[in-house]
């Protein structure tokens, strides 16, 4: 059985807004700790791509051995809502079991957060989210070869941020295991000021980081500065964030 863990590194985007009456970016986005629904299992074939009725909706999955088992784990990117700047977006990642293994989610209009949305068309608010949304689950997305994404290592010292986001992601884990958080809840904001990434004993860390940096990732992007990578260590049972960053 594989250890089912959400750690998302920050609170989930909470808002309200629509879009015949739009608050300003710095009003409207808030941070707060919430779920965001998980794409319904069925037996019945489901519709892939976008659909507009009473929601607007998309759902699309991208199948990939993630973690070296010989099974496909399916990533999963949805969205749902009444407007295209107030979606539920989210991604989950589920094993050919049908166990969720990786679970985020936040509000559309974080991908305005730099790019303000005020003056925009509804065509061009729908533009940019459709296109961020899409890319969720673009094969481009995923790194077969291993360790960061060949983008994320120019500039910088990418060893070091991978090495940071890891040592810290494994005290995460500690923390959501000590008080049992289904994959489905995000680490709460206050966690953050509890969480050390001292508490790791070296050899654990060092066993982790070299067995990540031979395992394929998937990076995503959730708005602001939120760019993830995350990787399966067959160790820790999880998947673990390798890259945090802007």
């Amino acid at each position: 059985m594989k250890r089912l863990l959400l750690i998302p590194a920050c609170g989930v985007i909470v808002l309200a807004a629509g879009a015949c009456d739009r608050p300003s970016s710095e009003a409207a986005i808030a941070q707060d700790s919430v779920a965001g629904p998980l794409p319904a299992e069925s037996a019945e074939p489901i519709r892939e791509g976008w659909s507009e009725g009473e929601n607007i909706r998309y759902l699309r999955a991208h199948r990939v051995d993630l973690t070296g088992d010989g099974s496909d784990e399916a990533i999963i990117a949805s969205a749902d809502g009444a407007s295209y700047d107030s979606l539920d977006v989210a991604i989950t990642i589920r094993s050919a079991g049908g166990d969720t293994l990786w679970h985020e989610a936040w509000r559309s209009l974080m991908y305005f957060k730099y790019d303000p949305i005020e003056g925009k068309a509804d065509t061009t608010v729908e533009r940019i989210v459709r296109r961020h949304v899409e890319q969720l689950v673009a094969p481009d997305r995923i790194t077969t070869t291993g360790g960061l994404p060949a983008e994320l290592q120019r500039g910088g010292d990418a060893q070091a941020a991978m090495r940071e986001a890891v040592r810290y992601h494994l005290a995460e884990i500690d923390y959501r295991l000590s008080f049992d958080l289904v994959p489905s809840a995000p680490t709460p904001p206050r966690a953050f000021d509890r969480i050390s990434a001292t508490s790791i004993p070296p050899e654990r860390f060092t066993v982790v980081l070299n067995e990540l940096r031979s395992n394929p990732s998937y990076m995503y992007y959730a708005g602001g500065e939120a760019t993830y990578v995350i990787a399966w260590s067959e160790r820790e049972r999880a998947f673990v964030r390798i890259y945090s960053c802007c």
